[in-house]
């Protein structure tokens, strides 16, 4: 083995100064939101193929149900959503400033943050899952369960990890948090 054993990590973070003056006012619909970059090779289609099945099942669900998208945004993602018929849940934003983003990403219900989909994934930690953090909104992050942002949500039971591949997980999750929803009881995390 070669280098040094002597080694710190330094993670990211997030400068509190960002959310100065940012009040929370929650979305008055089930928003799932995701912002920044979203490409293809993290494309969370296990997620629209659970919120198809899921509005076909329940009506009140496919009515409040919308899926926000604010950055720059893959058009196989897009695909992905029109090819499920969620084109009436979708509120497709565009590109915002850096304060707009923090401000949807306070008042979601729901956060989403899909992993790349590769074999180097699993010590990788995005800058934005740190300002997710702070948000308090619950998470969802598609990827390896045992990655190392799986373990920090985990740690901090901020929200939950979800494989790319597991419908059952992912539609007992957003029945779970659309009931708590209708109750207005989705709190913030800790």
């Amino acid at each position: 083995k070669t280098g040094t054993k002597n080694v710190n990590v330094v993670h990211l973070g997030f400068d509190e100064e960002d959310f100065y003056n940012i009040d929370q006012n929650l979305d008055s619909n089930f928003s799932l939101l995701h912002t920044g970059l979203l490409g293809h090779d993290r494309n969370p289609e296990i997620l629209f193929q659970a919120c198809r099945e899921i509005c076909e099942e329940n009506e009140n669900f496919k009515n409040d149900l919308k899926i926000k998208i604010a950055g720059q945004i893959d058009y196989k993602v897009i695909k992905s959503i029109l090819n499920r018929d969620l084109s009436d849940n979708l509120e497709n934003i565009g590109y915002v400033s850096r304060r707009t983003a923090l401000e949807l990403t306070i008042n979601a219900q729901l956060l989403l943050l899909p992993l790349n989909i590769s074999h180097n994934i699993n010590g990788r930690i995005p800058g934005k899952f740190f300002e997710y953090i702070r948000s308090g909104r619950p998470i969802i992050n598609f990827g390896p369960l045992d990655s190392d942002v799986a373990k920090i949500i985990n740690d901090l039971n901020c929200g939950i990890t979800i494989e790319y591949n597991d419908l059952i997980g992912i539609k007992k999750y957003l029945i779970s948090k659309f009931n708590q929803y209708q109750e207005k009881t989705i709190e913030n995390v800790n």
